[in-house]
């Protein structure tokens, strides 16, 4: 009797999970997070606390923007990632739910 279970999820979360956990890197929109530095993850009541802190890549327009992500929280609608030594963060929504406030 085999009690494996099979899941199956889009291609494209498929590919970036395979890449997550070959390479430790997550690449969006021409943004990159790199996990390969963090070495703990702490989850307590819907926020994940990296230490070392992730780092953080991407381009607005011609300004280069480069950071680390010590944590990413849970919030109504969607997952805010705290953008390190920055007024701006990044809020991960599912598609049709909008842009953040």
């Amino acid at each position: 009797m085999n009690l494996n279970k099979k899941i199956e999820v889009s291609p494209e979360l498929y590919d970036q999970l395979k890449t997550f956990l070959e390479r430790g890197i997550v690449q969006q929109d021409g943004s990159t997070i790199d996990f390969s530095p963090v070495q703990t993850i702490t989850i307590s009541r819907g926020k994940a606390t990296f230490s070392p802190p992730a780092s953080f890549k991407t381009q607005l327009g011609p300004i280069r923007v480069e950071t680390t992500i010590s944590s990413a929280s849970v919030k109504a609608n969607g997952i805010k990632i705290e953008i390190d030594n920055s007024p701006i963060d990044i809020e991960v929504k599912p598609n049709g739910m909008g842009l953040a406030d």
